[in-house]
């Protein structure tokens, strides 16, 4: 009874705070972000090629044919780069922008101001031997050299066939998600279980500010109560964010009791750094430091999801990793559901342990 005390306390000395309400308006915007600006699914923006053509015009037409899905139409395009206008010629399919320039110092010129990759194209009248000159920027990568260097050994004919009569076998489907749903693991990662150890922090050290966990020393309820209380404030408050920004967006297609499942658990971790961090500091100004350095840590495996390409071993190794893909497995269908409750079950003996430290270092220094 004295903890369920502690913690309406608690719930209602939240409720006439500044970061309560900070957590919910910042949920609110998250809500307002994803349904109205995130897209169903992001375009890319087509690619631009800066190209000059020197040849005959039945060459130039046979390329243009080569091109997919262009109508032969062209269209004038401008650039002015460092006060000088240039005229190109446009040719436009679904993936990419085609510009054509009179001569190849104009080429190069776009190029560089575009930080593009273009190309000098010769083909000889008598022959009709084609030769390619690449201008490029370096920053591209051996093998993308490597590829340029060999990809017109063959006439466009041969390498379409070639690639049209390898056999590809799908082992595994792999479910795939809007990229309105994507963003969520990344949201909920950071509103819902990171952004708790830094409320959590705050609380603390207004509550040392005011003496609030001085006066304990004196007071028969033990300081598990007021940690334990804390914990749970901050979880409850990162289910309501977690619930105002999963409903409007996921509706019913997620499984919610394990969503609630992991939201607290998670949570629990997460207040348990903000705990110890309280522990050992008096305000925030002077925990800034350690607060920053362990925000970018535990948001690197963010990166990490949306930069699929970017994905260290030694990522995996930080809790939040762990986390956001718990959350992509509830959002999926037919996700990993084990995964799931393995990464709950060990976010809540994580968040046991550290709390039995805020505990130990608490009651030894009740002042500090």
């Amino acid at each position: 009874m004295k903890l369920l005390s502690s913690l309406i306390k608690e719930i209602k000395l939240a409720s006439h705070s500044f970061y309560f309400y900070v957590e919910i308006g910042f949920a609110v915007v998250l809500l307002i972000v994803v349904a109205y600006v995130v897209p169903d699914n992001f375009t890319s923006p087509k690619n631009e090629e800066f190209l000059y053509f020197d040849g005959p015009p039945a060459a130039f037409e046979v390329m243009l044919s080569d091109i997919d899905d262009t109508d032969g139409a062209a269209e004038a395009g401008t650039f002015k780069v460092k006060g000088e206008t240039i005229d190109t010629t446009l040719y436009e399919n679904d993936e990419s922008k085609y510009y054509f320039t009179a001569n190849a110092d104009d080429m190069m010129t776009l190029a560089d101001s575009k930080n593009k990759t273009g190309a000098a194209i010769h083909v000889d009248s008598t022959t009709f031997k084609t030769t390619f000159d690449y201008y490029l920027q370096g920053y591209e990568t051996q093998r993308l050299k490597n590829l340029i260097s060999i990809f017109h050994v063959n006439e466009n004919a041969v390498l379409e066939t070639a690639y049209d009569s390898q056999e590809i076998r799908v082992m595994q489907e792999v479910p795939r998600l809007s990229d309105k749903i994507n963003i969520l693991p990344s949201l909920l990662t950071f509103n819902a279980s990171l952004m708790g150890f830094f409320i959590l922090a705050a609380y603390v050290y207004l509550d040392k500010k005011e003496g609030v966990i001085k006066a304990y020393a004196v007071t028969p309820s033990p300081i598990w109560h007021y940690l334990t209380s804390k914990a749970l404030v901050v979880m409850l408050t990162a289910l309501v964010t977690t619930l105002i920004i999963v409903i409007p967006i996921v509706g019913a297609q997620i499984n919610y009791a394990l969503l609630i499942l992991l939201v607290l658990t998670t949570g629990f971790f997460g207040s348990g750094l903000g705990l110890i961090l309280g522990g050992f500091y008096d305000d925030m100004e002077k925990s800034f430091g350690v607060l920053f350095s362990l925000m970018i840590v535990l948001g690197l495996p963010i990166i990490a999801y949306n930069l699929p390409s970017w994905d260290p071993l030694w990522v995996k190794f930080i809790p939040s990793y762990h986390i956001v893909y718990a959350f992509r497995e509830l959002l999926v269908p037919n996700g990993d559901i084990p995964y799931v409750l393995w990464v709950s079950l060990a976010f809540t003996a994580a968040g046991m342990l550290l709390m039995w430290i805020c505990n130990a270092r608490y009651k030894r220094t009740l002042s500090v």
